[in-house]
């Protein structure tokens, strides 16, 4: 469901989540810091820039995530207790950035992996 940026915001202040989470490969982080930013899995493929392949790229390309950033409000590898499946390196990222009008937020219930495609 998309969401008001600014409402968004001030949820999560609310909720006292003041950090959003993204992790990833090794190789697949080099190339965020090659490119000074995280950018979508089809983006990095558009641009042939290096990145690691997961199971869920093919139902990602149909379920029309493809071109999206997912940021998670926990960091998955505390709440767990166990390494990240998504990869060892952890960006973090203040909710500030949430404030910007420009980018389109959405909130998902759960991973796309578990939709069906």
């Amino acid at each position: 469901m998309k969401l008001d940026n600014k409402e968004l915001y001030d949820f999560f202040i609310e909720k006292n989540i003041l950090v959003l989470y993204h992790a990833n490969t090794v190789s697949t982080s080099l190339t965020y810091f090659q490119q000074n930013g995280l950018l979508s899995r089809g983006a990095v493929e558009n641009l042939g820039l290096a990145q690691t392949y997961q199971t869920s790229d093919e139902a990602d390309k149909i379920l029309n995530v493809w071109n999206d950033v997912f940021l998670d409000s926990t960091d998955l590898h505390a709440l767990f207790s166990r390494q990240n499946y998504y990869g060892p390196i952890l960006f973090e990222f203040d909710i500030r950035l949430i404030q910007n009008e420009n980018f389109e937020i959405w909130i998902t219930k759960n991973n796309p992996i578990y939709w069906e495609t």
